[in-house]
């Protein structure tokens, strides 16, 4: 199975750290990463952190690939353990994989986690995603298939 693990795109500041909505330079990168996923013509199941910033993300991935569902799932909330995104990974993964819409440090905790790392060693940045091919669920159970952030994205017209 494929796991999308994806960084919320920038958003504005703000006291209420969990109300925190999308800057339009975050819009931006959400749309243009949901546009070059498009391209690779993945349709995974998409779930996202309850946090306002997240789910916008999450709403305009899932909208540019075709208008997919977002489930929201608290376990996604900034704090999450690695183990937890594990359990999120074995409780809605499917054949068509897994887009998970979280924070930092949480997102690179986990890919790092799958990835055998006993420290954190993936950097995720603002609406960044990283590709994990998930052999076993599980501590160094996946491998690393690509890393890409929304400037490296174009689609082609």
């Amino acid at each position: 199975m494929y796991l999308y693990i994806m960084r919320h795109a920038d958003a504005v500041s703000g006291r209420d750290d969990a109300a925190r909505a999308l800057s339009s330079a975050g819009r931006d990168e959400a749309t243009r990463m949901g546009g070059w996923l498009a391209a690779l013509g993945i349709a995974p199941a998409v779930v996202s952190s309850p946090y306002v910033r997240a789910m916008e993300t999450a709403t305009l991935v899932a909208e540019a690939l075709g208008g997919l569902d977002v489930l929201q799932d608290d376990r996604l909330a900034s704090g999450m353990r690695p183990e937890d995104g594990a359990a999120l990974v074995h409780e809605y993964g499917s054949g068509n994989g897994l887009l998970l819409v979280g924070h930092v440090p949480d997102v690179g905790d986990l890919a790092s986690y799958l990835l055998g790392a006993r420290e954190p060693c993936v950097a995720m940045g603002k609406a960044a995603v990283a590709c994990i091919h998930l052999e076993c669920l599980g501590f160094g159970g996946g491998v690393l298939r690509w890393h890409v952030n929304p400037q490296l994205c174009t689609v082609a017209k």
